[in-house]
Order: C-alpha cells, then structure tokens, then sequence
C-alpha cells in the first residue's frame, strides 16, 4: 500500500509541476525536481483513504554552489483521496 500511496503522491506533484531539465529564455540551463517532506495517511471509511502530504520544488541551475548560492526551494502542501 505504501508504494501506491507513495507513486499518486508522485503523480499528483508531476501533474501540477514541470520537472526536470529546463531552459531559460537567455539560454541558461536548470534542472527542477521535488523533495516529499512528509505525508500523513488517515482511513476515511467506504474503502476510502485520505493523504495529507507537504513537498519542496527544488531549481538547480548552472549557477547554483553550495553555500553560497544553494538551490532555490518551494514549499508546497497537497491533499488527495484514493480508492482503495
């Protein structure tokens, strides 16, 4: 059951967000992907099941070195029900 919750987790956060490798109008290459911070599982009932989860979006570009100019990050909340 983990793996499913865990592969629409993953579905859910490439359906909302470009991922992967990226190219700036001035030509510059970057790199988006995501980090799942945490999520939580919660029984609903009617074979129903309820993920709460939080994710970073992380853009690496050419520029990027630690530590003086680290990836930039986006932090995210998602919530999604499936069918068991």
């Amino acid at each position: 059951m983990k793996e499913k919750i865990l592969s629409a987790i993953e579905a859910h956060i490439k359906s909302k967000h470009k991922l992967g490798d990226q190219s700036g109008g001035s030509g510059h290459k970057g790199y988006v992907s995501f980090r799942l911070d945490d999520y939580e599982v919660r029984e609903m009932g009617d074979s129903k099941t309820k993920v709460s989860f939080s994710y970073s979006i992380i853009t690496e570009t050419e520029f990027t070195y630690y530590p003086d100019n680290p990836p930039y990050e986006d932090h995210y909340e998602g919530l999604i029900k499936l069918d068991t």
